[in-house]
């Protein structure tokens, strides 16, 4: 098409060089969607001249396809594209579902509903945007790298070849916020952000600005509605949790201390183990050891708020230890979760009240825990998981004979009985600690495991 043959043939500025389709690799990086895209420029041409930076490539590419369009519906293209990216599809029907979209587009834009779908069709014959069905048509921005493109162009700004909160992004966040209007599927378009952020800023804490009106929303929402509401601020924070963890753990301490009433099967047991997972995915993101104990104490909150029952079809308990033990053992990052487990079981060890607290008795057990399992990114699209046993000499293995010495020190003291009791158990639980890393037991399979993200 015309589109193509224009960026086949053109000269994009300074900042190129010549390349054959056989270098598309190399300037793709390993990403398919690049790859694609330099195929398709390159059908039926020997040669031919693009910019080698990816962000530019994605910029000439869309560029070139808006250039296309009649003059006078170029100037609508751009926010015609950003909605469409942000929402992911956007359906050609005038009532019923799907309708609230392309009305708002058309009332955003300042032009009829015709005049956008007539936009998007044209981008569709230059390959910009995606056009299905038969019945009722869809339109979706791709190839997808260039979707996260155009939402990220419209976030945030580049500076130096350094990306930072833009305000145009400070005022989408503004609208969808914006009690005044009614934006269609705002909780889809705020999942969709925290992707886009984290591909173009080095870290989460660089976008805390443009998600702070966010956390403000939802602590508003917290005092009004009822078990079900909380549960859907939890999963609102699960999407924007680690771009600010403080705000993150003083809105789940807000949520603990106002209980709300059951609604549609969501009960206040289900919020405090929502609540627990989400801490337990929060605690690689925190930063600081007072964030640590302010974490590690809304888990024990938590876990003793849950009652501990012998049903088998309810082990709440269970559930939210779970979420303790990741955090502990199955940590990233600072690595200061197990020195907070440990010191809080210390201070009940030399206080005698270990067994009137069995949070910490939890925590006592997991340090005694044979198997450990650690990640890290490996790229900005793969996660390696890394599991091992527990070796003579490591942190891990200093913490559990602390711990052993401690109860056996206080032992010798002779205490009540239910404290002896409770010491006695974990004695046994740190035998066959010691018992399966001396005898080999501890098995971990294949060591590593790689996932792509």
């Amino acid at each position: 098409n015309n589109a193509i043959k224009e960026i086949v043939t053109s000269y994009p500025g300074v900042d190129t060089r010549v390349c054959h389709p056989e270098s598309v690799a190399e300037i793709a990086r390993g990403m398919p969607s690049l790859v694609c895209l330099l195929l398709e420029f390159s059908k039926g041409c020997q040669r031919m001249v693009l910019p080698t930076d990816g962000i530019a490539l994605m910029n000439f590419f869309v560029q070139k396809c808006v250039d296309s369009l009649p003059e006078e519906l170029r100037k609508y293209a751009y926010a015609i594209l950003r909605w469409v990216s942000v929402w992911g599809t956007l359906c050609d029907v005038r009532e019923g579902w799907g309708a609230a979209r392309l009305k708002f587009i058309s009332e955003y834009v300042k032009t009829p509903v015709q005049e956008v779908i007539r936009i998007l069709d044209l981008l569709s014959e230059v390959g910009l945007v995606d056009k299905w069905g038969s019945n009722v048509c869809r339109y979706r921005v791709q190839p997808a790298l260039v979707r996260r493109h155009m939402i990220g162009s419209w976030l945030l700004c580049e500076s130096d070849g350094q990306y930072k909160v833009g305000a145009e992004g400070k005022e989408l966040i503004k609208l969808l916020l914006d009690n005044n209007i009614v934006v269609p599927d705002a909780e889809e378009i705020i999942g969709a952000l925290p992707g886009v952020l984290e591909s173009y800023l080095p870290s989460a804490s660089e976008a805390s600005g443009l998600m702070k009106p966010l956390f403000d929303h939802l602590f508003s929402l917290i005092e009004a509605g009822n078990s079900q509401e909380q549960s859907k601020i939890i999963s609102m924070l699960e999407k924007i949790g680690r771009f600010s963890p403080e705000s993150s753990l003083i809105l789940i301490n807000h949520i603990f201390n106002h209980p709300k009433p059951s609604a549609q099967y969501v009960d206040r047991e289900d919020v405090l183990q929502g609540m627990a997972s989400f801490l337990g995915g929060l605690a690689p993101y925190v930063r600081d050891l007072p964030s640590a104990n302010r974490l590690m104490g809304l888990l024990r909150c938590i876990y003793l708020e849950v009652p501990d029952t012998n049903d088998r079809f309810n082990r709440r308990r269970d559930e939210i230890g779970k979420s303790v033990s990741a955090v502990i053992n199955n940590f990233r990052g600072l690595k200061i979760f197990p020195d907070v487990a440990l010191n809080a079981v210390k201070d009940r060890l030399l206080k005698g009240e270990l067994a009137k607290n069995p949070f910490e008795v939890f925590l006592a057990t997991q340090m005694f825990v044979a198997e450990r399992t650690e990640w890290e990114p490996a790229s900005s699209r793969t996660i390696v998981f890394k599991r091992r046993p527990v070796e003579f000499g490591t942190q891990e293995w200093e913490r559990a004979m602390f711990v052993r010495t401690l109860i056996h020190e206080t032992l010798k003291k002779k205490g009540e009985l239910v404290e002896r009791e409770v010491l006695w158990r974990l004695f046994r639980v740190e035998y066959q600690f010691a018992h399966n890393l001396m005898s080999g037991f501890v098995h971990v399979g294949n060591p590593e495991t790689v996932v792509n993200a």
